[in-house]
């Protein structure tokens, strides 16, 4: 039974991966799945829950938190919780007017 609020789109988005308590430490992974609350990715190193991120790719730019991590083979899975989707073009116009 599936008890997701939201449907799931799966997905292979190259990413990049920057932790926002450590924002030099940036990494390559894959969107696996996303929702508008969520999102899978595959990593090559797992992060600890509760490791708040901002993952890119394309025009998109997404602020989550690690809600858990798992080894799969050579990967570690992740579960995001989304706490904000923002369109890049549209940060940019932000940011201009606020000059």
């Amino acid at each position: 039974m599936e008890l997701r609020r939201d449907p799931r789109f799966q997905t292979e988005e190259e990413v990049r991966v920057t932790l926002l308590d450590r924002p030099e430490d940036s990494l390559a992974g894959k969107v696996r799945d996303l929702s508008a609350r969520g999102m899978g990715l595959v990593l090559r190193e797992k992060l600890p829950a509760g490791t708040l991120i901002r993952v890119e790719w394309s025009d998109t730019l997404l602020l989550g938190e690690v809600i858990y991590c798992q080894r799969q083979g050579e990967e570690f899975i992740a579960g995001i919780e989304v706490d904000e989707f923002v369109n890049k073009d549209r940060l940019a116009e932000i940011q201009r007017s606020a000059k």
